[in-house]
């Protein structure tokens, strides 16, 4: 008899697996790195008296209304911070991942001078997987994923 229950016991525990092919892997890709340049080509973000980040407030639209982000369990509560990509300075902001019927999330950044500038992106979400497949800058079409390159684009100051 004890012979008979290890052998369905160790069946049992032969049998039972935790990798799941399906869930393995989810990949949330909501980012997108912004450089900003005047007229004159000058980085904005090089000089902390134009664009300082800790003065630039996200915006969520979550049901028709815009919702300040901040979550202060994150590395980056306020969802952006300045990164520097082949010697160059941009913002990275972490788009909403909150979407319409459409699949399009909408984040606005208002900077200290006033200025306020809306990101609109569509995602796609599938699998459990978030991926931005096209992002707009105050209507601009600035990026799509067809063009197999980072979510990486300029706006004129």
């Amino acid at each position: 008899m004890k012979k008979l229950l290890l052998a369905l016991l160790t069946i049992v525990l032969i049998s039972c697996t935790s990798d799941d092919p399906e869930n393995c892997c989810i990949y949330i890709s909501l980012g997108t790195d912004i450089k900003y340049e005047n007229s004159e080509g000058i980085n904005l973000l090089n000089d902390s008296n134009t664009y300082n980040v800790s003065e630039i407030d996200v915006f969520h639209r979550i049901d028709g209304e815009w919702e300040r982000y901040f979550e202060g369990n994150l590395n980056y509560p306020k969802g952006l911070r300045k990164t520097e990509i082949d010697g160059e300075n941009y913002l990275t902001v972490f788009l909403s991942n909150e979407v319409n019927e459409d699949n399009i999330s909408e984040t606005k950044l208002v900077f200290d001078n006033g200025d306020e500038d809306i990101i609109k992106s569509v995602v796609n979400k599938s699998s459990g997987n978030q991926i931005v497949t096209k992002i707009w800058y105050n209507e601009d079409l600035k990026w799509s994923n067809e063009e197999n390159v980072e979510p990486r684009f300029t706006i004129i100051k």
